[in-house]
């Protein structure tokens, strides 16, 4: 294998990483929304997006070799 699609296979693995991160944070997100409004629903939402936000890091640094 080359030194090429050693990397065009890391980018598709971390960008399918990505994708599911994003689907799985917008499902959890619509069960949450569906919820009546208390602090615990925010608290949950806040750590849903520090979940997706930690994915999108890992893509771009990883992925795309960023430095963060």
């Amino acid at each position: 294998m080359t030194s090429e699609q050693r990397t065009s296979r890391e980018l598709r693995k971390h960008l399918r990483d990505l994708v599911t991160s994003t689907t799985s944070f917008l499902k959890h997100l619509d069960i949450e929304m569906r919820q009546p409004s208390t602090p615990e629903r925010g608290s949950h939402i806040a750590k849903l997006s520090n979940f997706l936000e930690m994915a999108k890091d890992r893509a771009r640094h990883f992925g795309l070799g960023e430095k963060l």
